[in-house]
């Protein structure tokens, strides 16, 4: 399946027909699925990206690295 582009902690993403079947019409109804995302030791989210600090020395930063 795919994660839609944006996707943040706590959306809700629908795949239709995957779900239990209906007690009723034997129908498979939609699936739910809820995006959680565990900390990562390195990025982090702000806002609607994804961020890193990385400690460079200012030559690193003059020449490029």
């Amino acid at each position: 399946m795919r994660i839609p582009p944006g996707a943040k902690p706590g959306s809700r993403i629908r795949v239709k027909d995957k779900g239990r079947p209906s007690p009723f019409s034997q129908a498979r109804r939609d699936l739910y699925l809820t995006i959680e995302l565990l900390p990562h030791p390195f990025f982090r989210f702000q806002g609607d990206d994804i961020v890193s600090e990385i400690p460079i020395r200012p030559d690193e930063a003059v020449l490029g690295s």
